[in-house]
């Protein structure tokens, strides 16, 4: 059984609380919520990459030194679920130790989950899921794990100002907004479905404008590097489509947002879909795929959700694909020409739009309601009043078959003479490590 000792109970929140990304904004909005219900919160923050960090500080003043001692009995670990087997093979010293209740809230996108990442999951006490979309996704992969299930909290700036002069927006036409970041995964994500569809509905009509607001391009891969070329020339074929890559203060962001009669994301999947819900708490119509983790605000009555089919997940990356994820994989495949309906019928029916948007807005503002309460927080309480009763878990054995499901997935994914050759490397050099190399070592006998 698991050992509860003395720490006192409050939660040390371990993630990109700086960063300007989807993951720091969750980060610090589940900061803010434990604050106001009276919990003692502070934060560990870890680096995003790409100059990504250091550019949100509010919760500098809670925020301790990445070396010091974790001061409260519940961690935290706000990630995506591709970190978690790096995470697990290699803890920082002071995140997993004894004594604590580690809570994985980890954001996942699909309904299948590779064996490297399922075993990472189960390096948890518990975990929270950010929609029951996930939450599904979890109970049928780890189900001795207590799963918990958190709206999403989200807080607008007091400052958002609509102002399409200031973003270069014309002023008299119907514009769509939609986000493209270069460091997610575009497949799923599936920006170019999103400008088909804005060009079915509008082949011609120059009162008709799209903007597109593109997260930093600093570091991106070569391959990413080609698809925002090819972003590029389709923007450059068109004047009526915007592209913002300037990197915008959270509050510009939403103004930016409040610039746009409505969003569009046409997504694959989604763990829960933070722009959306953003926008429809704006007041704006969204046009969103009607498949995976933004079902858990968005329904028929106040957004316009497109059909789509389901298909095997298609992904040359190392972290989708049939390779990883096996033949079970599936992600949507959302219909443009349903979507282009939706636009029409939103450019071309202004009460229609200001109606839906008004339904928009007061959904999310009731999600949001249920989100400030952080029920989760309670259930954590009890879990760890009963931690003693909790079965132990042995993260070494965990560590060891992380590691070799880590190397057969990374062997799957190589040639296949890449591969032979990798399986004969081990055993050949502990072979000759046996008969042969230890010759040629320095001496370590003491004379």
């Amino acid at each position: 059984m698991s050992k509860r000792t003395s720490i006192p109970f409050g939660f040390n929140i371990i993630g990109m609380a700086s960063a300007n990304l989807g993951l720091g904004l969750t980060t610090r909005e589940f900061a803010r919520v434990l604050i106001a219900r009276g919990f003692p919160v502070c934060i560990l923050d870890l680096d995003a990459g790409h100059g990504r960090s250091g550019k949100n500080l509010e919760l500098n003043h809670i925020t301790i030194a990445p070396d010091t001692e974790l001061p409260y009995a519940i961690n935290i670990f706000v990630e995506g679920a591709h970190i978690l087997p790096q995470f697990a093979l290699h803890p920082p010293r002071n995140l997993v130790t004894e004594g604590h209740l580690n809570v994985g809230f980890i954001w996942w996108d699909l309904t299948v989950l590779p064996e490297h990442l399922r075993l990472g999951l189960e390096f948890f006490d518990v975990l929270i899921s950010g929609s029951r979309f996930i939450q599904s996704t979890m109970a049928n992969h780890v189900p001795r794990t207590p799963i918990l299930f958190a709206e999403h909290p989200m807080r607008l700036p007091s400052d958002i100002q609509a102002d399409r002069r200031r973003f270069g927006l014309p002023q008299d036409v119907f514009v769509v907004g939609m986000g493209f970041d270069p460091h997610s995964d575009p497949a799923r994500k599936n920006p170019f479905a999103a400008v088909e569809a804005f060009r079915q509905a509008f082949p011609l009509e120059k009162d008709r404008h799209l903007v597109i607001k593109m997260s930093s391009s600093k570091g991106v891969s070569p391959k990413m590097r080609t698809l925002i070329d090819q972003m590029q020339a389709l923007i450059n074929s068109d004047p009526r489509i915007h592209l913002i890559e300037e990197t915008l203060p959270y509050a510009e962001l939403l103004s930016l947002y409040a610039s746009c009669d409505a969003f569009i994301s046409l997504h694959r999947a989604e763990g829960l879909g933070l722009v959306p819900l953003e926008a429809m708490l704006l007041g704006k119509p969204v046009v969103a795929t009607a498949w995976s983790g933004n079902l858990s605000y968005m329904n028929y009555q106040n957004s316009c959700l497109v059909a789509h089919d389901l298909i095997p997940v298609k992904d040359d990356s190392d972290f989708y694909g049939p390779t990883t994820l096996g033949i079970q994989g599936h992600w949507a495949d959302p219909l443009p020409e349903h979507a282009a309906a939706w636009l029409k019928k939103l450019a071309d029916d202004p009460d229609y739009r200001t109606r839906l948007g008004q339904r928009a807005q007061t959904d999310a503002r009731d999600y949001q309601t249920r989100a400030e309460q952080a029920a989760f927080a309670d259930e954590i309480a009890v879990l760890w009043e009963n931690f003693n009763l909790q079965p132990q878990r042995d993260r070494s054995s965990l560590r060891t078959r992380i590691a070799r499901t880590v190397q057969q997935d990374r062997l799957r994914q190589m040639g296949w003479v890449r591969r032979q050759l990798m399986r004969l490397y081990t055993p050949t050099l502990a072979f000759l490590e046996k008969w042969l190399l230890w010759r040629f070592k320095p001496s370590t006998r003491q004379s």
